[in-house]
């Protein structure tokens, strides 16, 4: 996301994927993160992310992890943003390299979560 490569985003993003709200509601899918992550990188060349990666869980072919985005870049009239999201991502091992297959949000700890930020994929859908 940093390098603001798509190329490399679609390398990683498996065809089955789905980007859900907290409530499951399915916000991206695949046919949209290209176009998502565009709009974004146009709207925001400034965007930067980290990601903390909270839990992992591995069985067989499958990993879930559960980790905490923050995100920076330069909201209205310039002023900078800074936003946390946290989710659950799933990547699968499909007869090559692991790819993304889904992305849950879910409460950050403390109170910051759905309601109060909305994931880049979800804004970027919803700005669309």
């Amino acid at each position: 996301m940093n390098a603001h490569d798509l190329a490399r985003i679609k390398d990683v993003v498996d065809p089955s994927y789905e980007a859900r709200t907290a409530t499951g509601v399915v916000a991206l899918d695949h046919s949209k993160v290209l176009d998502a992550a565009t709009w974004l990188f146009e709207k925001h060349p400034d965007y930067r992310e980290s990601l903390e990666i909270d839990d992992v869980s591995v069985v067989e072919d499958t990993a879930r992890l559960t980790t905490t985005r923050t995100e920076e870049f330069k909201g209205l009239f310039g002023m900078p943003r800074r936003h946390r999201a946290r989710q659950v991502e799933t990547w699968r091992n499909k007869d090559g390299p692991r790819l993304i297959v889904s992305e849950q949000e879910v409460p950050v700890p403390g109170g910051e979560g759905p309601g109060g930020f909305l994931p880049w994929w979800l804004w970027a859908w919803w700005s669309s």
